[in-house]
């Protein structure tokens, strides 16, 4: 069932002019907003702490109800446009700070770039890959084989090389053969967790890019994707943070620290675009709830 609409929705963006397909992504965003009851109590609880104790009940419910028709709007583009090249950025896209990324690769060390659920996040590996850049990206198969052959076949269309969540050392090869490699790192798919700071407050998030970044000597570079009111994107790309940079002790708990103070790193990263952008953060889950914590 659900990979029939896939299929629907990839049928009618197609044959559809572009301006009439965020029209339909926003009436069915509205409608689906008002049937995902689960979806929209952790929404709400998640932009209370994002907005703050000032935030009014009818903001929140605006900007929960706008997160519904950002993400409608993500998955007309992904369906549209199977092929992401030069012409498509110059038309669509507006990139900035793409420069970091070259002058990381000069130092032989490879790229960590971590996004979280948000915007067009699965543009960004796309834009990457169009510059030229040699990009591999840990994903989360679907389920439904279907929908999850879908999703990687458009990924492959953009010469995006796909490494599922458990082939560790496929992650240490990219970074030592001077690659970049994409995670996001806001959603949890394997329990490794570590706890850092988000809007003033406690949470738990994933460490994966942290430990790797020690781990290779790789510099992280945060990458968000957002959408403009005029429906065009723009693609951030944020100064890198050096793992050389952190004092790297013996003690395991120390190692710990450093672990955390990149996560700290990488958070005030997502805090930025996410209270610019508070309405394009797909956290479908109460973000703040988790407590399952590894050492």
């Amino acid at each position: 069932m659900l990979y029939a609409l896939y299929l629907a929705g990839e049928f009618f963006v197609k044959i559809l002019p572009l301006k009439a397909c965020y029209i339909l992504a926003d009436i069915l965003g509205s409608i689906y907003f008002f049937c995902a009851k689960n979806d929209k109590v952790a929404l709400k609880e998640n932009l209370k702490i994002i907005l703050g104790n000032a935030a009014k009940k009818q903001d929140i419910e605006k900007y929960s109800k706008n997160v519904f028709i950002h993400f409608a709007k993500y998955l007309a583009d992904f369906l549209k446009f199977s092929k992401i090249n030069k012409q498509y950025l110059n038309k669509y896209v507006e990139i900035i700070n793409s420069s970091y990324l070259d002058e990381c690769l000069a130092k032989q060390k490879g790229i960590i770039v971590v996004t979280a659920h948000f915007g067009n996040w699965e543009l960004g590996g796309a834009v990457i890959a169009a510059l030229g850049h040699d990009i591999s990206a840990i994903i989360w198969e679907h389920k439904n084989k279907k929908i999850n052959q879908l999703f990687t076949t458009r990924r492959a269309n953009n010469n995006i090389k796909q490494i599922p969540l458990n082939q560790i050392r496929q992650c240490f090869h990219v970074l030592k053969n001077n690659g970049i490699l994409g995670i996001v790192g806001d959603k949890d798919y394997t329990g490794d967790l570590g706890e850092t700071t988000l809007f003033g407050e406690k949470i738990f998030m994933p460490k994966g890019a942290a430990v790797l970044s020690l781990k290779t000597g790789a510099p992280i570079v945060a990458c968000f994707v957002a959408r403009e009111k005029n429906n065009k994107l723009k693609i951030f790309f944020e100064k890198p943070i050096w793992p050389d940079e952190i004092t790297i002790p013996s003690g395991r708990s120390e190692k710990n620290n450093a672990v955390k103070k990149i996560m700290n790193s990488c958070m005030s990263m997502f805090e930025k675009y996410i209270k610019l952008y508070p309405d394009q953060w797909y956290a479908f889950e109460k973000i703040w709830k988790r407590t399952q914590i590894t050492q």
